[in-house]
């Protein structure tokens, strides 16, 4: 079953078929992904259907809070130009059909 975060962080169905889809990811994403989550559950912060990032209560991430408090930290630490997770969108596209995924 596919599901979303709304804006108010409660988990719905996807709107349109078009939302019901498989987003590939890097092996090394998943990776990264898992030891995240571990990470979280060795804290106490997760159990095993928590969120992979979630607040410090395990509670979804704001929509806001994830731009304000993630990407504008890490593009800023990393010495990059401002991003938005539209950007990010077209990053990632890039960075997969690099590692030869289909357009």
């Amino acid at each position: 079953m596919s599901r979303q975060l709304d804006r108010a962080g409660n988990l719905v169905e996807p709107k349109t078929d078009a939302a019901r889809r498989v987003v590939p990811i890097p092996p090394s994403l998943g990776r990264m992904l898992r030891a995240n989550k571990a990470e979280a559950f060795e804290r106490g912060h997760a159990g095993p259907d928590a969120y992979v990032f979630a607040s410090e209560l395990g509670t979804p991430l704001g929509h806001r809070n994830i731009g304000r408090r993630g990407l504008d930290k890490a593009t800023t630490t990393a010495k990059l130009p401002r991003l938005r997770w539209h950007d990010l969108r077209h990053l990632t596209a890039s960075v997969l059909i690099g590692e030869g995924a289909p357009p």
